[in-house]
């Protein structure tokens, strides 16, 4: 069942969390020393 509680999160630190994740990811595994992230929050990508 969902929570409200599921929303409490601390967005600094996830955020962080994310940011290292890929920059271990993009330095050992992939060998890359950058990359180009694509976001979409408009009309076209909600749900009803």
């Amino acid at each position: 069942m969902f929570s409200k509680a599921v929303l409490d999160l601390n967005y600094e630190a996830e955020a962080a969390r994310i940011q290292d994740s890929i920059r271990r990811s993009l330095g050992s595994e992939l060998h890359r020393k950058g990359i180009v992230v694509a976001m979409s929050g408009g009309i076209d990508s909600s749900a009803v």
